[in-house]
């Protein structure tokens, strides 16, 4: 994305950005390969891959992430690569390898940023919700956040009070959405 924003804005010459061009498709080309043609375990274990006999078909791209398994491995199962150079396949190994784990990062920033935008009724009795203590509640009185947000960036919040007013939130939102 910020290649194409650099490219947009006059920054990236036409040589790096021909050369991303011609990287970027070696890539999804690699990706491509990778992805096309899931077989079953059974079909694996006769390539000399062990995988876990659960019925699950898998493509070389989902084998990436077994321990040890190598970029000669793949140029090996998958013959089609062999034009793709050492930079591209690497890149794909890391990006299926991390895969899982960004997936999971940007579902945790999707639900903190739900979180942060929760709104807080301006007229909420802080004295409803419990185990704050009473110099947290005498503070949201006197601020009355408009949103989980604001009040975690309130000074004083601690995160017991913060959990705490969070269930609030959703359970009043809940309640919201029901009605």
């Amino acid at each position: 994305m910020w290649f194409i924003l650099g490219r947009a804005s006059g920054v990236v010459s036409d040589e790096r950005w021909h050369n991303f061009l011609r990287v970027k498709e070696e890539v999804d080309r690699a990706e491509g390969v990778l992805k096309r043609g899931g077989r079953s375990p059974h079909e694996w274990e006769k390539l000399g891959v062990a995988v876990q006999r659960d019925g699950t078909r898998r493509s070389a791209y989902d084998l990436i992430r077994l321990p040890g398994f190598s970029e000669a491995r793949l140029r090996q199962l998958a013959p089609e690569l062999k034009d793709i150079s050492h930079r591209s396949l690497e890149r794909v190994v890391i990006e299926a390898q991390y895969r899982d784990h960004l997936k999971r990062q940007a579902d945790d920033v999707r639900a903190f940023m739900a979180d942060e935008m929760l709104s807080l009724d301006p007229n909420l009795d802080y004295d409803l919700i419990p185990n704050l203590s009473a110099e947290v509640r005498d503070r949201l009185r006197s601020v009355r956040p408009v949103s989980v947000g604001a009040a975690k960036r309130m000074e004083g919040m601690t995160p017991t009070s913060l959990v705490q007013l969070l269930r609030h939130a959703r359970r009043a939102s809940t309640v919201e959405t029901l009605a």
